[in-house]
């Protein structure tokens, strides 16, 4: 931790489909439009790359 920065660290599972349909929903409501997600996994040779460049 340096200059007060914070580094969050997540365990486990996160239903990502779940948290991004209800943030649709929301947004739907708000800006009076139909607004949908479809949350897809990376290949896995691209999510090692990216989880490598944010460390």
């Amino acid at each position: 931790m340096e200059n007060g920065t914070v580094e969050p660290i997540v365990n486990g599972s996160f239903p990502a489909q779940r948290f991004f349909d209800t943030l649709a929903l929301i947004l739907s409501r708000r800006e009076n439009m139909e607004i949908t997600v479809r949350v897809t996994s990376l290949p896995e040779e691209q999510g090692k790359q990216q989880q490598k460049e944010a460390v």
